[in-house]
């Protein structure tokens, strides 16, 4: 770049402008979002279905009675998450991803429902127990909160840190109840808090048919690779 004492002011302002748009940039690889990380990502959770770009993939985990007894405090007893890779980003040049979450709660026969947008993935920089891990994180709309997503220690499976996420079950679902921490407007809508044994699932990958019911109709079930 020319010597900035030299430069016009319009001259001048245009590279104070490019240099702020490498700086940003920059920022972006330095907050660990690239490429590398969603190729490194999709391989560990995708499995031979890495190369896809469209890939959709299952991860279930349900609890039998004896580890719900070893954990009194654990509300989900049947958790299931779908990601689906959406391709290429043309802005980032990473791939963004799709997601669905159910889970079935205790003494509840309800099922519930949620998802939203994720990715790319990253290296987390923020402090905590997954600073400098290769994760995923998704989000339902209008502050509906999410999951952080992080590859399994085997091929895969996966890890879901649960803090807050927003639920809902179909209208006229099989519990009469209203839903956990349900808003004061939709009884049918809630709330599922990452308590003491709800903050962390571990998740195997199982066939892509077992997410069906994640699907909200038709149209988004063809859109999540359900088929």
């Amino acid at each position: 770049m020319p010597s900035l004492r030299r430069l016009s002011r319009p001259a001048l302002g245009i590279a104070i402008a490019m240099a702020a748009m490498t700086h940003a940039m920059s920022g972006s690889a330095e907050e660990g979002k690239s490429p590398e990380h969603n190729a490194a990502f999709s391989g560990r959770v995708l499995g031979s279905d890495a190369n896809r770009h469209d890939a959709s993939a299952c991860f279930i985990r349900s609890y039998d009675a004896v580890h719900l007894a070893q954990h009194p405090d654990q509300k989900v007893t049947r958790i299931l998450v779908l990601l689906k890779r959406e391709g290429e980003s043309s802005e980032e040049d990473v791939s963004r991803w799709r997601f669905r979450f159910g889970v079935n709660l205790r003494r509840d026969p309800a099922s519930y429902r949620t998802g939203g947008d994720c990715g790319p993935a990253r290296i987390e920089t923020e402090p905590g127990d997954m600073k400098g891990k290769l994760v995923l994180g998704c989000g339902v709309d209008c502050e509906g909160g999410g999951i952080t997503v992080e590859p399994g220690v085997q091929k895969e499976t996966i890890r879901v840190h649960l803090s807050s996420i927003r639920i809902s079950r179909p209208e006229g679902g099989a519990s009469s109840k209203p839903a956990p921490n349900a808003e004061p407007d939709d009884p049918d809508t809630g709330r599922l808090e990452g308590g003491r044994d709800d903050r962390l699932f571990l998740l195997r990958r199982t066939k892509i048919t077992d997410c069906l019911a994640l699907a909200y109709d038709d149209e988004d079930r063809e859109a999540l690779g359900l088929k």
